[in-house]
């Protein structure tokens, strides 16, 4: 009878069990099908979320965070000052070091660090550990601290282009020429050449001419060796300038990816570039100067017809130089580039956490500390520090 009555309880045990298993099972089943709404009922359009918190202006909020008796790493032991191996909780962060800006008045990070010391700067373990109240450390926790400036994250697209840079010019094509030698220019120039002789004598002034007739040129000598002339370049063609296919590189960061594309924009000058060689040959004529002496005027120089002359006779050489140009016409072209480098990216905002100002009726904090590196943790050059 005993053994009938356990058999027949353990049977009714396995049913129950069997039947909780399929009931949890059919009841996921329904749950994962289930949609459950996520926003308040009653509410009609999406609202973002805040939260007031009302607290009361007491003394203690505005104590120091960090007293002088807490054991806060639980070692057994009280801090009674600034102690190097804790990470204190605060707006500073503990492995950055800050470097005090007189114009903007306040506190920026301007490095960082691994073991929480600085060089000639303040640091953020040590900042937290002297300025931090209560209320701070309240305000940090609950929406980040108290943000005098908050400017969040931007978008900037910046572009920039090189200045432009030509090549070199280089010939292309066949050169036309050189030209025949064509006379492109004729100078002259005189030289006294020979013995004044003395001329006729009184005779009237009037009568007599300054010069003698130039005389024939002679036969040109013979040419020069050639020279190098000028070299012209005309008026350049330019070509429709033309971009490269565009290079794209992304570089992430931790607050989004910077997208930069760059590409080269580059046109062709065309131009004729004429260089000229020339030779020169010469021609002579002889003529000469008449300087007349007026006796009525003592020797000197007098045109008036009533006196009486006697002259001298200069003979005079005169050197024609002409000038035969010789030209060859060669296209040249360059190539005139210039780099575009667009940037599209985030840029971090600004975030300026200002710590309370103490209440007019609430006592204020000082923190003492004389420790041997006080010169890595301040900007101090001395553990002194009046």
């Amino acid at each position: 009878m005993k053994k009938q009555n356990s058999f027949t309880i353990q049977s009714k045990l396995t049913a129950v069990i069997w039947g909780l298993f399929f009931s949890l099972f059919f009841l996921n089943a329904n749950a994962a099908q289930l949609g459950l709404a996520d926003n308040p009922l009653f509410l009609t359009s999406s609202t973002t979320p805040i939260s007031m918190l009302n607290i009361s202006k007491d003394h203690q909020l505005y104590f120091k965070a960090f007293d002088d008796y807490s054991d806060l790493d639980n070692d057994g032991t009280p801090e009674t000052s600034y102690k190097h191996s804790f990470d204190y909780y605060g707006y500073f962060d503990s492995y950055k070091c800050y470097t005090y800006n007189t114009t903007n008045q306040r506190f920026e990070p301007s490095s960082t660090n691994t073991n929480k010391y600085c060089t000639s700067s303040w640091s953020g373990n040590f900042l937290n550990w002297a300025s931090m109240s209560r209320v701070d450390t309240i305000r940090k926790i609950l929406y980040g601290g108290l943000r005098s400036t908050d400017t969040g994250n931007t978008t900037s697209n910046t572009s920039n282009t090189s200045p432009a840079v030509t090549s070199s010019a280089t010939p292309i094509g066949t050169p036309v020429g050189p030209t025949a030698y064509v006379l492109t220019s004729t100078d002259s120039g005189t030289t006294n050449n020979g013995t004044r002789t003395t001329g006729p004598s009184n005779v009237l002034c009037s009568t007599l001419p300054y010069s003698t007739t130039e005389s024939a040129k002679s036969l040109e000598s013979g040419f020069s060796a050639a020279q190098s002339g000028t070299t012209i370049d005309g008026t350049p063609t330019d070509s429709t300038p033309t971009s490269s296919t565009p290079v794209i590189t992304t570089t992430e960061s931790p607050i989004g990816t910077t997208t930069k594309t760059t590409f080269t924009t580059s046109y062709t000058s065309t131009f004729d570039r004429t260089a000229s060689t020339f030779k020169t040959t010469t021609q002579t004529t002889t003529y000469s100067n008449i300087t007349r002496n007026s006796r009525t005027s003592g020797g000197s120089t007098d045109t008036r017809s009533d006196d009486y002359c006697s002259t001298y006779s200069t003979p005079v050489t005169k050197t024609y130089t002409n000038t035969y140009t010789s030209t060859t016409t060669t296209q040249y072209q360059s190539t005139t580039s210039s780099t575009t480098t667009s940037t599209s990216g985030p840029v971090e905002g600004l975030t300026v956490l200002e710590r309370s100002y103490l209440p007019n009726d609430a006592h204020s904090f000082a923190k003492f500390y004389a420790g041997s590196d006080l010169t890595q943790l301040t900007p101090f050059s001395s553990t002194e520090v009046a």
